[in-house]
């Protein structure tokens, strides 16, 4: 449910002229207007997926989640005789 909030946001956001292909408006001012606030929704949907994921750690974001990818480092021992 999350990843489809997340997915269809961006696919409104990039399908945004075909949505508003049809709307009969008095100037092409208010057409940009609509577009411009139906983006914005659109944005604000895709951040509430991306904060949920985020919510349920499925977003790497902290260092232990890169652990497989960090290098080891050789013990160094320093020999007192």
């Amino acid at each position: 449910m999350t990843v489809m909030l997340f997915f269809n946001s961006l696919k409104d956001i990039l399908s945004v002229n075909k949505k508003f292909e049809n709307a009969e408006l008095e100037s092409q001012y208010d057409r940009l207007v609509m577009k411009g606030v139906y983006v914005l929704c659109c944005s604000g949907n895709l951040l509430i997926g991306l904060w949920k994921l985020n919510a349920m750690g499925l977003i790497p974001n902290k260092s232990g989640d890169w652990l497989s990818w960090e290098t080891t480092l050789a013990a160094v021992q320093d020999v007192v005789l």
